[in-house]
């Protein structure tokens, strides 16, 4: 699978070219990668996304990460394609997880 050298790029560019879709891939694969550096969960390419969102019931993470979740298989998954305000609520939700795990 396509790992960009940098995430915060690869997700501005999607955004920049209206690729809501890819950029919802991007930004929750760099959420994964996050958490898994930060010790939050712990990364294994066999996983699932809901046993991730199962690793960290009870923490702070896991609301805001299943509502990802949620967003993120309907619009990969799903293969639908999103409008901007469907992306503005996810990106909202990515953007609060990637503060709260960068400070």
């Amino acid at each position: 699978d396509y790992v960009p050298e940098n995430w915060d790029e690869a997700i501005q560019s999607a955004i920049d070219n209206k690729n809501w879709r890819l950029a919802v891939r991007h930004s929750y694969r760099y959420t994964i990668k996050l958490m898994g550096d930060r010790s939050v969960l712990q990364i294994a390419p066999a996983k699932t996304n809901y046993q991730y969102v199962n690793e960290i019931l009870g923490s702070q993470w896991h609301q805001p990460f299943l509502r990802m979740t949620r967003h993120y298989e309907f619009a990969w998954y799903g293969g639908f394609e999103l409008q901007q305000q469907q992306f503005d609520q996810y990106y909202h939700l990515f953007t609060d997880i990637k503060k709260g795990l960068t400070t």
